[in-house]
């Protein structure tokens, strides 16, 4: 076997593997939830107290997960990882549902901001118990390489989709590219943009549009 054919049947294997799926899926949701989080919580900073406001809400959001960066793998050590994953999971999901929550009635930055930097210890306490899981699920380390490949591209492909339609509404995306290992496919990320109530076109580009506000799923 070629070495194109055998990083071909790599990635093939992530997708064929149901919990490699699963999590490759929920990891390019938390990544496109939290990017977006972090341009609302921009813009609301914005429009409160100006650039001021911005940094204000950058500190807030980046300086206790900073701090907690190089605990973070052996936090998610201490306790089962599928266990840790869930829990961390739903407190992310509290933050934000709490966020939005803030906004709608009151407006009221100090709450906003408090749960920002919460969810911003959840994202970096997600990423190395996430990691750490990978190994678990993978049957073969060709699909282990490959899974921490797709990983990469997942999160590639959501930092920037995410902003952009947070933002803007939609978003252009070129086909992957970098060193000629074999196909990269983006079926994973598109199945779970739809999933969210993204309209996808296919040309020579990626076009992504979100015609209303997304909606929270559960992808499997």
């Amino acid at each position: 076997m070629n070495r194109v054919a055998y990083a071909l049947s790599g990635i093939g294997g992530v997708l064929r593997n149901d919990q490699l799926r699963r999590v490759e899926l929920a990891w390019g949701a938390s990544i496109f939830a939290e990017w977006a989080n972090f341009v609302a919580l921009g813009v609301f900073a914005y429009n409160v107290g100006g650039a001021l406001a911005v940094g204000l809400a950058g500190l807030v959001r980046l300086l206790p997960a900073a701090v907690v960066a190089p605990f973070a793998a052996f936090v998610g050590d201490r306790f089962r990882r599928e266990r840790f994953l869930v829990a961390i999971s739903v407190g992310g999901f509290a933050a934000l549902a709490g966020s939005a929550a803030g906004f709608y009635v009151g407006k009221n930055e100090y709450v906003i901001f408090a749960l920002a930097s919460i969810f911003g210890l959840v994202s970096t306490l997600l990423r190395p118990a996430l990691q750490a899981l990978l190994p678990s699920l993978a049957r073969t380390p060709e699909e282990l390489i490959a899974s921490n490949g797709a990983t990469s591209t997942i999160e590639g492909l959501a930092t920037l989709a995410g902003p952009l339609l947070a933002r803007c509404g939609q978003a252009t995306v070129p086909p992957p590219g970098g060193d000629v290992i074999g196909r990269r496919r983006l079926d994973t990320h598109i199945h779970a943009f739809q999933q969210l109530g993204v309209e996808i076109e296919i040309t020579r580009k990626y076009h992504l549009r979100a015609p209303g506000r997304l909606q929270g799923q559960h992808l499997f």
